[in-house]
């Protein structure tokens, strides 16, 4: 597996150096939590990656090398969609792990994600980003797709009433094998994530128009051994570097301090992580 640190480290100090020009906008976003409208407000969006893009490119990284090793040789250009793409880690870990496949990747969110300009960009990209709710999808636009992944974004799809009318548009499909790279928002429990069911909809869809799969759905997946180990047992190259930490000089001086989001740590441990890779196959 290949965690891009210098990438990494880049994209960190560009959302860094930035948020620190809005510090007077901080303590709006004290108690803002990474959930509905929040995304759309650009301050947010540079705290969101500076917390948690290296921790879920790390994530996608690891679902990119087990998908490289279930292709096996490939010689076509491999179709990939993001449904809730966000800030895109899961591109950038496919770009770095999947080595000599070639492949396109079109991004879906209902958030335009302007704070994407401040990404390190690299002239070999194959990115596409769509700025679009998922009820907009017509099933031309995934007949071609071989890899679909929901990063982090099944549970919000199905609270929006999207996910079953997605489902039958990826279940039309005239392909004969599909992945599924999915990984869920987790309780910061050893328990599953209450976003697992949300993919039987996906699941029984494709059932009837005659996949099957011998990877179970039931189950998800976490690395570093044990549960709630430190990141840098998942990569030895996975660092944080503490000059990029958020720290406020107004910290105490207000009741909005009290479990002040914009300084809260950025996730360093797998206890945040699930995932699960589904192969899904029909004669």
């Amino acid at each position: 597996m290949n965690y891009n640190a210098a990438f990494v480290d880049e994209l960190l100090g560009n959302f860094h150096a930035s948020f620190l020009k809005n510090e007077h906008k901080w303590c709006d976003f004290a108690r803002v939590n990474p959930e509905g409208d929040a995304y759309r407000k650009w301050v947010y969006q540079k705290l969101y990656t500076l917390r948690y893009f290296p921790a879920y490119y790390l994530e996608y990284c690891v679902l990119a090398e087990k998908l490289k090793a279930r292709l096996g040789q490939y010689d076509e250009c491999l179709q990939v969609a993001s449904f809730g793409c966000g800030i895109c880690p899961d591109y950038y870990a496919l770009r770095d792990n999947l080595g000599e496949i070639e492949f396109e990747y079109t991004g879906y969110d209902s958030c335009r994600w302007s704070m994407r300009k401040l990404v390190p960009k690299d002239n070999s990209d194959n990115l596409s980003f769509c700025h679009l709710n998922i009820g907009a999808l017509d099933s031309v636009d995934l007949d071609d797709v071989d890899v679909f992944i929901f990063p982090k974004s099944i549970g919000d799809i199905a609270r929006s009433g999207g996910l079953e009318r997605l489902a039958r548009l990826i279940a039309r499909t005239e392909k004969k094998r599909v992945f599924f790279l999915n990984s869920f928002i987790s309780s910061g429990r050893n328990e599953k994530s209450i976003d697992l069911s949300c993919f039987d909809g996906v699941h029984e869809a494709l059932i009837k128009s005659g996949f099957g799969t011998e990877d179970d759905r039931s189950k998800t997946s976490y690395e570093g051994g044990a549960f709630d180990v430190g990141l840098v047992r998942v990569s030895s190259d996975f660092n944080y570097p503490e000059r990029l930490m958020i720290n406020c000089e107004r910290e105490g001086s207000s009741l909005l301090c009290e479990g002040c989001n914009v300084i809260k740590r950025p996730v360093m441990r797998n206890r945040f992580m699930e995932y699960q890779l589904l192969e899904y196959t029909r004669p």
